[in-house]
C-alpha cells in the first residue's frame, strides 16, 4: 500500500508484472496504514507479505506448513535486501494480525496468514530504473474459497493463534553476531539475486576452501529487521564436509564464527548420504553441507507458535544470505526440502534436542567457475 493524491490506496501483486487496486474503503486504508507502522516512522510505502499454506501442504503434507514459512523467510529478506538503503527499509516480522485485520479485513485474502511487513519511503527518490507495471481498470475480487482448503485452514487456526504480541524490538535476524556490515549494497544484492541458481548437478572443480569461506562470510551482513521479542536464541549453523573433502586448521578457525565445521563420518557411505537428501543422486557429489538447526524444545512450546516462527524466519534468513553469497562467489547450492533427520544429526554431530531447519549443499559446477 502506499499514497497516492494523499489518501492510502492498497494493491494486490497477482504476479506478472499486474498491480491490482484492492476494495479497501480510504477510511480502512488510512487505518491499515497505521496499523502497519505502529511507530509512526513516517514511511509512505508498506509491502504485506501474505502466506498461503495450502498451496504447499496440499503436495508436502504437514511439513509445507514448515516449507510455506522458510519460502516466505527468502522472499523478505530479498525484499529487504533489494531495497536501496536510503528508502529507509526496515522488515517487521510476527506483526499483530489482528490489528491488520480489524483495521482493513479486504486487504487480507480467505486462509492467509500475515507473515512480515517491509515499509519503506521512496517518495524523495527518483528510481533511475523504474519497472512498468500495469493497472487493471476495476477491483480485484478475492478467489472462491476451495471447501478442503477450508477445512485445512480451520485445522491450522486453532494451533496457530498469536495471542497477545510480544513487544517489539531489534533483535538479530540469524546467527550470532559478527563484526560484520552495518548495512547491505543492493545494487550488488540484486546482482546476486539474478545469479541465483538451484543446482542439477556438482560437475565442477574441486571447491577451494576460501571459496567456502566467502560464500558464508555474507553472514555478516546485517539486516533492518525490527522482530517481536521471544525466547528464542540464534538459529546455529554447522558445516559438514563431504566424504573426501577437508579444509586446514587456518579456515576452520575462520569459519568458526558461522558455525561448526565437522568431517563427513567415517560409518556412512555416500549411497546413505544421497538417501539422506531424498535420493538426489548428484548431492552424493557435493563438496560441503550446511546445517542450519535449533534445539526443539526451545521452539515447539503450546500456546507459542511464535516461538518456531521466529526459528524459521531466523533460519530462512540465513539460507537465503549463504545462497546470495554463494552466487557471488561462483559457489553451486542446491538446497534440499526432504531429508533425513536422524541421518544429517549424525553426520552434523548435533545434540538429540536439534532439529534441522533448513539443509542445503554446496559444490561447484562447470558453469559456475
Amino acid at each position: 500500500m502506499t499514497i497516492v493524491e494523499s489518501a492510502w490506496q492498497v494493491y494486490r501483486l497477482p504476479g506478472r508484472g499486474q498491480v491490482v487496486r484492492a476494495d479497501v474503503p480510504p477510511e480502512q486504508a488510512a487505518a491499515l496504514a497505521n496499523a502497519l507502522d505502529p511507530a509512526r516512522s513516517g514511511r509512505s510505502c508498506h509491502v504485506l507479505l501474505l502466506l498461503r499454506p495450502w498451496l504447499s501442504m496440499r503436495k508436502y503434507g504437514p511439513r509445507g506448513y514448515l516449507y510455506t514459512q522458510l519460502d516466505a523467510a527468502h522472499a523478505a529478506v530479498n525484499l529487504t535486501g533489494a531495497t536501496p538503503s536510503h528508502w529507509r527499509p526496515v522488515l517487521r516480522v510476527g506483526p499483530d494480525p489482528f490489528a491488520i485485520e480489524a483495521a482493513a479485513e479486504a486487504a487480507v485474502p480467505p486462509f492467509h496468514e500475515i507473515h512480515s511487513v517491509l515499509s519503506f519511503d521512496p517518495s524523495h527518490v527518483v528510481d533511475p530504473a523504474p519497472v512498468a507495471v500495469r493497472v487493471p481498470h476495476g477491483r480485484a475480487a478475492s478467489p472462491e474459497p476451495d471447501p478442503v482448503e477450508a477445512l485445512c485452514w480451520a485445522f491450522l487456526v486453532g494451533t496457530l493463534q498469536r495471542g497477545d504480541p510480544p513487544p517489539s524490538a531489534p533483535v538479530r535476524t540469524a546467527l550470532p553476531p559478527t563484526s560484520g556490515e552495518s548495512s547491505n549494497d543492493w545494487r550488488r544484492w540484486r546482482s546476486w539475486a539474478a545469479a541465483r541458481r538451484s543446482c542439477r548437478r556438482f560437475d565442477g572443480p574441486r571447491l577451494e576452501a576460501r571459496t567456502l569461506l566467502r560464500a558464508l562470510s555474507v553472514l555478516d551482513v546485517r539486516l533492518p529487521v525490527d522482530f517481536g521479542e521471544t525466547d528464542v536464541d540464534e538459529v546455529r549453523a554447522t558445516v559438514v564436509l563431504g566424504p573426501g573433502y577437508d579444509v586446514d586448521e587456518r579456515i576452520r578457525a575462520r569459519l568458526a564464527p558461522y558455525g561448526d565445521v565437522v568431517t563427513w563420518p567415517d560409518d556412512l557411505c555416500t549411497e546413505e548420504l544421497v538417501r539422506a537428501c531424498g535420493s538426489q543422486e548428484h548431492a552424493g557429489d557435493a563438496q560441503a553441507f550446511v546445517l542450519l538447526h535449533h534445539p526443539t524444545s526451545r521452539i515447539v512450546v503450546e500456546g507459542r507458535p511464535d516461538l518456531l516462527r521466529a526459528a524459521l524466519f531466523r533460519a530462512g534468513c540465513a539460507a537465503h544470505l549463504i545462497q546470495l553469497g554463494a552466487a557471488g562467489a561462483g559457489v553451486a547450492v542446491l538446497t534440499i526440502g526432504r531429508f533425513d533427520q536422524a541421518v544429517w544429526s549424525h553426520a552434523g554431530r548435533l545434540d538429540v534436542d536439534d532439529q534441522v531447519l533448513y539443509l542445503m549443499a554446496l559444490g561447484t559446477t562447470k558453469e559456475s567457475m
